[in-house]
């Protein structure tokens, strides 16, 4: 079993790439030989199985292409001038592929955008995260994300053992619960991805612990008079809904204790901290990660006007229409 790194910036890309291209049956059938693997654009250069070259551009967020296609400063894009200089050696049918792994904007737009500049053009995407499997190992202190390229992960703590490890500490005295919520109550939290190391939110989704910000001043990030049962995620600088779970427990750290350490270890990317005692913290299940188009709409006709950058409550959901919306992106 191969167990690869999580994959932060271009350099990953390209890495995994080279690695395992000849390895995914989809890019076969495109890519008959890698001629080089270069450091300006565009990244690389194949020949298919026809016999004419084409090239090749590696981007970790695929909204990073738009830099070679609609920058201000340049007179003529990136993909006209490679087109241009080299007609002769790149026909525009042997297709330009764009190969990334963060799925953050749509492919139609950028391959419209590249049609109007190059005539003819065959842009063609490969979203490289697709053919691999989130994969989670034990270390020492905490849980270590991976990805690997042909194995699922199976093995994970059970909610029910989670909940009643939850309920020792309790009766412990390190912890303090929340109180099951009276009635549906849904709250939309900030996620900041750059503290999260990367963690990709399929990882999250083989998980069940959570932990979010401790309170400013008066002001209580979650209520413990009424704790919601269902939480969405909007990431710090995001205008898109990107993912949600059902709580199903809320606590608190009382005091530090080594069976925290234990707890952590088992179920968390990082490690126990005293730090921790200020924030809450939340076990969950059924983690979905919501398709973009959607959540990027709803939170633009909702939410865009009252999004509060630096605060991680963004709305109190109260009306019953408002509520169902949001309600339904977790079913």
């Amino acid at each position: 079993m191969e167990l690869e790194p999580l994959v932060s910036e271009e350099q990953g890309v390209v890495y995994l790439f080279a690695r395992y291209w000849d390895k995914i049956v989809h890019i076969k059938k495109m890519i008959k030989e890698i001629k080089i693997i270069r450091v300006h654009f565009p990244d690389g250069l194949y020949i298919n199985n026809e016999g004419f070259l084409g090239g090749i551009e590696f981007e970790h967020k695929l909204s990073g292409f738009w830099g070679h296609i609609d920058d201000d400063k340049k007179k003529i894009q990136d993909i006209q001038r490679f087109y241009i200089d080299n007609k002769e050696d790149f026909p525009v049918k042997s297709p330009f592929l764009v190969i990334y792994w963060n799925k953050d904007d749509d492919e139609a737009d950028i391959r419209t955008k590249c049609k109007k500049l190059v005539k003819g053009i065959n842009v063609e995407f490969v979203n490289l995260s697709e053919n691999f499997y989130p994969f989670i190992e034990k270390d020492k202190e905490m849980l270590i994300p991976y990805w690997s390229f042909n194995l699922k992960h199976t093995k994970k703590d059970s909610l029910n053992k989670i909940l009643n490890k939850c309920k020792n500490l309790k009766t412990r005295g390190i912890i303090n619960i929340f109180p099951k919520p009276q009635r549906d109550n849904i709250k939309i939290i900030g996620f900041n991805p750059k503290k999260a190391a990367d963690v990709d939110y399929k990882h999250w989704g083989l998980i069940n612990f959570f932990t979010t910000g401790s309170d400013s001043g008066k002001k209580k990030t979650i209520s413990e008079v009424n704790p919601p049962n269902k939480i969405l995620i909007v990431p710090k600088g995001s205008n898109c809904i990107e993912a949600g779970f059902k709580v199903e427990m809320i606590f608190k750290i009382k005091k530090k204790h080594i069976l925290l350490k234990e707890f952590f270890k088992n179920n968390y990317f990082w490690p126990y901290d005293v730090e921790y005692n200020k924030s809450y913290c939340i076990v969950y299940s059924n983690f979905k990660i919501i398709p973009k188009n959607r959540g990027k709409n709803i939170f633009k006709e909702k939410f865009k006007s009252s999004w509060q950058s630096s605060g991680l409550v963004v709305e109190k959901i109260t009306k019953p229409s408002l509520y169902n919306i949001l309600n339904s992106l977790l079913r």
